[in-house]
């Protein structure tokens, strides 16, 4: 068995979906995992981010901390990939 830890390339995913209401604290929980999979050699893919937390993100200016696809709201949300904001497929 493969004992490496993931890369980049294939980052460890966080639903982050319960996450409907976020503040500091959780921005500051969500950059401490970020810190530790760097360290292990690896990211956090942030999935089902509601846009609130996005937004929180990008104030704090920490969207090339994680990796993000998808928002809550399905079709037609904000996607960012890799600190980059684009349009979901409508």
């Amino acid at each position: 068995m493969d004992q490496r830890p993931p890369s980049e390339a294939n980052p460890v995913v966080c639903d982050v979906s319960a996450i409907t209401d976020p503040d500091g604290a959780a921005l500051d929980a969500l950059v401490r995992l970020a810190l530790t999979a760097r360290q292990m050699g690896t990211a956090i893919e942030l999935r089902n981010a509601s846009p609130q937390l996005v937004d929180l993100i990008q104030i704090a200016g920490l969207t090339d901390v994680f990796v993000h696809r998808g928002t809550v709201g399905g079709a037609g949300s904000v996607v960012e990939v890799d600190g980059q904001v684009e349009q979901g497929e409508q």
